[in-house]
């Protein structure tokens, strides 16, 4: 974990939901929902952090029997990472708590969520 004031400028706002049950649905409105209402906490707010959809992924169970075979089960929540710019510490607590805010208010599909912020690796070259 990086300490509050540690946050970078610009990264990535990756933030995992799961799910409670199963439904068909959970998936697709799982990520309308996280991209068209995160971004709207910034602008709500008035935070100027530039938040831009990125990534969408949905997590999936894999069993493992210890033999070469692994089977994939269904999917166990999503992935959804924004890109932003201009992010301060003060801006990041007032984000979380919206956001925490928005997930709490869904437990009827998801169980649990995760926040977190994340940042390229600088100084590494592919030469």
């Amino acid at each position: 974990m990086i300490p509050l004031e540690n946050i970078p400028r610009s990264g990535m706002l990756v933030i995992s939901v799961y799910f409670k049950g199963y439904k068909d649905y959970y998936q697709n409105e799982s990520r309308k929902e996280l991209k068209e209402q995160i971004p709207v906490i910034d602008k709500n707010a008035n935070l100027g952090i530039e938040l831009k959809p990125f990534q969408f992924s949905l997590l999936r169970h894999v069993d493992d029997d210890g033999e070469s075979s692994r089977r994939r089960g269904r999917s166990i929540g999503v992935i959804y990472s924004f890109s932003f710019k201009n992010m301060t510490a003060e801006k990041y607590q007032t984000l979380h708590s919206q956001v925490q805010d928005l997930l709490g208010k869904k437990k009827s599909k998801w169980s649990h969520f995760d926040i977190m912020i994340s940042s390229r690796v600088g100084g590494l070259s592919d030469e």
